[in-house]
């Protein structure tokens, strides 16, 4: 009998632990980490991120978060060679060079970093927004 009571303790606890992970509220530091590393990665991938740490994040609203990070970049490409893959992925999609937007990423971290080259490297200091969705966090732009 003190067996089968032990199994059942056991079972409720595996099943108390794994509701509370599952029903979380706040993304964890390695979903903020991949979430980043996608967004920066739009449409070219052309960037790695290393050294990711959450410093802290809070709550904001029912399914928004807001969260302290900081991690270094490297260009694993430099800017000529993803804006030549942008192109030629526009191009295979048919559709003409627009607007800044189109740029993705690679316009904003050439805003931010300027003429940057492969191997580059910085570390930041960041504050990043997300949301909740049926697939999980995602960034949300400032508006």
């Amino acid at each position: 009998m003190k067996k089968v009571k032990s199994i059942f303790a056991v079972l409720a606890l595996l099943f108390i632990c794994s509701s509370h992970i599952a029903c979380s509220s706040s993304p964890s530091e390695a979903e903020i980490k991949k979430e980043l590393s996608q967004f920066l990665n739009q449409p070219v991938e052309f960037v790695e991120v290393t050294n990711f740490k959450k410093i802290s994040g809070s709550q904001s609203g029912k399914e928004e978060y807001i969260a302290d990070v900081e991690y270094d970049i490297q260009f694993t490409k430099g800017m000529q060679e993803a804006l030549t893959e942008l192109e030629s992925k526009l191009a295979d999609a048919n559709r003409e060079p627009g607007p800044l937007g189109e740029l993705g990423s690679v316009g904003f971290l050439m805003y931010r970093f300027g003429h940057f080259t492969a191997g580059q490297r910085h570390h930041l200091n960041e504050r990043v927004h997300l949301i909740k969705i049926e697939e999980g966090w995602r960034f949300k732009l400032k508006e």
